[in-house]
């Protein structure tokens, strides 16, 4: 059995955002299909002068018998108009597309973009199911409607959507780094979150899921609501193989919810202990929720090696938190920053700009929270409508974006609310860094290891209008 796994080629815009972004899921895939399989990847980021129009070439030379397909939002448009592509030179050739946008769009996705199969949720198993059901030609629509996840065509035309299996992970292989050219990746400046240039730096998870409901996350499509954690023993084996093998040296966890098993977190920071490795930094980049963050995880985190704690009050409105259904007190932020700091860490803080039903008001007083508290970073990012959270259907519903105009990155501007145009969100967006970061010795002082000149003039520079899904 050839398996291709593909991470679409980038447009110059999408490649701002794709090159800090490395296809970990599909690393996932590989490594856990059968090892009689012979599984390809090409990588049309790190192949970035060749373009969509190469793959056909590969698919050519190497004659797989299926083709996986990662798809994100900023990834969205060269996606599309890769499996079209695929379909209309090799329409007999089984094409399975996957990631975070199809587990957003759900049956939508076979009406959006031509594949034969989508798989929502966590794939690994999904995906090998269904590879080998092809190996022995046992696909049958018992078996379609058995594969947790799967998207399909009915015989009649309609489309199928099976629930995701939110299913244990203590069994998976984690990625596989030498088909994800990790080397390759680093050469080319590749950086996850909070990191420092001087350190090669690669994101992990430890578990997956998060069991609250903020109504613009679509984290709850991807991975699900319970969480579930990985073995230690598989966690602290991949560090290690990434520190011996790769000379990584900045590890950034993220996990949604690390710390929600305050067991599990512990014996992570323990076993990492074990190791003694030097030279070694952690940070949590994610965003960590403050109600599970005691004195003793944040202790063995900075023993460890953690340096930075990311937390995510994402607005300093009560209003907009509570549309948010963030169910975040503010005080919260301020006693659980205490503790990081006391514990010896730095705090980033995550701040949203733009989200349904603000005022100005409100962007004022998130800039306010954000520059008069001690966070030592602060980022902002625009709202996005991603699909399938409830605030992208509310949207659809009122007619403030149309469905499926979803191909943005984060640094575009695809919605404003109403009363506030685009243009004037970007204002507050530049003036929110400059009163936070610029005019704060301080904390202008504590960015620069972790966020260059370069760094910061080449994200500001990208910083444009968008998608034109908006009506602003």
């Amino acid at each position: 059995m050839r398996v291709l796994l593909i991470w679409p080629s980038a447009s110059p815009r999408e490649l701002r955002h794709a090159g800090n972004f490395m296809p970990l899921g599909l690393g996932y895939i590989a490594a856990n299909l059968p090892r009689r399989y012979e599984v390809r990847l090409w990588d049309g980021v790190l192949n970035r002068d060749q373009g969509n129009v190469h793959v056909l070439d590969e698919i050519e030379r190497f004659r797989p018998d299926v083709v996986g397909v990662s798809v994100w939002v900023f990834n969205s448009g060269s996606a599309c108009d890769l499996v079209r592509r695929i379909k209309s030179r090799f329409s007999a050739l089984p094409v399975v597309v996957g990631g975070p946008h199809v587990s957003g769009l759900g049956g939508a996705t076979l009406s959006l973009m031509s594949a034969d199969y989508g798989l929502a949720g966590d794939g690994e198993k999904s995906f090998r199911r269904l590879a080998e059901a092809m190996e022995t030609d046992a696909v049958t629509a018992e078996l379609l409607g058995s594969i947790g996840g799967l998207i399909y065509r009915q015989p009649d035309g309609a489309i199928a959507t099976n629930a995701p299996l939110w299913d244990a992970i203590d069994d998976l292989n984690f990625p596989d780094y030498d088909l994800l050219r990790l080397k390759d990746y680093h050469a080319q400046g590749y950086g996850s979150g909070i990191h420092r240039d001087d350190k090669l730096t690669m994101a992990i998870t430890t578990t997956r899921g998060c069991p609250f409901k903020c109504r613009f996350c679509g984290g709850l499509l991807v991975t699900g609501r319970k969480v579930r954690k990985r073995k230690v023993e598989s966690v602290i084996a991949e560090i290690k193989q990434l520190h011996d093998r790769f000379g990584v040296r900045w590890f950034n966890v993220v996990d949604d919810n690390l710390t929600m098993d305050l067991g599990h977190a512990k014996q992570v920071c323990r076993e990492i202990l074990k190791l003694k490795l030097k030279d070694v930094s952690f940070a949590s980049s994610n965003g960590l929720r403050l109600e599970f963050l005691d004195r003793e995880v944040l202790a063995l985190m900075k023993e460890a090696g953690w340096e930075y704690i990311s937390i995510a009050p994402e607005s300093g409105s009560p209003r907009t938190l509570e549309r948010m259904s963030k169910h975040l007190k503010l005080d919260m932020v301020k006693e659980k920053m205490a503790l990081i700091h006391a514990a010896g860490m730095k705090v980033c803080g995550f701040f949203m700009l733009g989200y349904p039903g603000e005022t100005v008001d409100d962007i004022k007083l998130t800039i306010d929270f954000a520059a008069e508290n001690d966070f030592d970073i602060v980022s902002y990012q625009f709202f996005q409508p991603l699909p399938g959270t409830p605030v992208y259907d509310d949207l659809v519903a009122a007619g403030e974006i149309e469905r499926g105009e979803t191909n943005f990155t984060v640094l575009d501007v695809p919605y404003a609310p109403v009363g506030m145009t685009r243009a004037e969100l970007r204002r507050w967006f530049f003036w929110a860094h400059i009163r936070t970061t610029l005019l704060n010795p301080r904390r202008l002082a504590a960015v620069m290891p972790y966020v260059t000149l370069k760094r910061l003039w080449s994200f500001f520079s990208a910083v444009n209008p968008g998608s034109q899904s908006t009506r602003r």
